[in-house]
């Protein structure tokens, strides 16, 4: 026993031989079982944000099961909105989740005064918003 011959299927031998269970023929593993389904089923939820009087300074990301599930990027174009120019509206983003999952939403603010007027609601939050500094963080559950 244990002669480590190829093929031998002996004990030690540190070869799989044709009839050991589970093993596969010549060292092929078996297939893996189906992944399984989520614990819960998915729902559909809507997130919507306004940008504020400074929508270059905000952003945010969305976090869920220890993912990011959505984020944000700074607004790219004019600050006419702290003039009074820009047009009140609203960005909605679409989000598939799991009830009962833990959630965390971090919202930035780059100039670091948490005075843009910007907010994020979705998920029953309502309004959320970097009051001051440079980073809030809120945390609940689906």
């Amino acid at each position: 026993a244990g002669s480590g011959e190829a093929g031998s299927g002996e004990a030690g031998s540190g070869e799989a031989g044709f009839g050991e269970q589970g093993s596969g023929l010549w060292g092929v593993p078996p297939p893996l079982p189906p992944p399984s389904p989520p614990s819960y089923p998915l729902a559909y939820y809507t997130v919507t944000t306004t940008p504020g009087s400074w929508p270059s300074e905000v952003s945010w990301d969305f976090w869920c099961g220890g993912e990011v599930v959505l984020s944000s990027v700074p607004y790219t174009g004019s600050d006419g909105c702290r003039w009074g120019l820009c047009p009140d509206f609203q960005t909605e983003y679409g989000v598939s989740l799991s009830p009962g999952v833990e959630c965390e939403l971090h919202m930035y603010d780059s100039y670091g005064d948490g005075r843009t007027g910007a907010s994020w609601s979705g998920l029953g939050q309502e309004r959320l918003a970097v009051v001051s500094g440079s980073e809030e963080k809120k945390s609940f559950v689906v």
